[in-house]
């Protein structure tokens, strides 16, 4: 096979990787899909995400208009855009791929 014969992932896939290749993302975006959550009611299903790790990811994902931040009169919550919405058939096929590894299956971050 020749060079330019091989496949070169795209921008798309780059951009992807960048944003939701960092740890923990996954798995903010993945619980934002049920419902919106309070920012303890995340770090409470998370165990082991540190609060500036998730106040910082949070962030990324807002900026990146894939979650929004709704202020309460006393609390504010998170939830998924349209955009993060759209995401939800990745995250199943992730989920169940995930499955599949069985006893392969690394640790979660930490």
């Amino acid at each position: 096979m020749s060079g330019d014969d091989r496949h070169i992932p795209g921008p798309g896939l780059h951009a992807a990787s960048r944003l939701l290749g960092r740890p923990w993302t996954l798995l903010i975006l993945a619980t934002l899909a049920e419902e919106p959550r309070r920012f303890t009611e995340i770090v409470q299903m998370l165990r082991g995400i540190s609060t500036n790790l998730l106040s910082d990811r949070l962030r990324t994902l807002d900026g990146a208009g894939l979650i929004e931040r709704q202020d309460g009169p006393s609390v504010s919550s998170y939830s998924l855009t349209p955009a993060g919405q759209a995401l939800g058939p990745v995250l199943d096929g992730l989920e169940e791929w995930g499955q599949g590894l069985g006893a392969h299956q690394p640790a979660p971050p930490t």
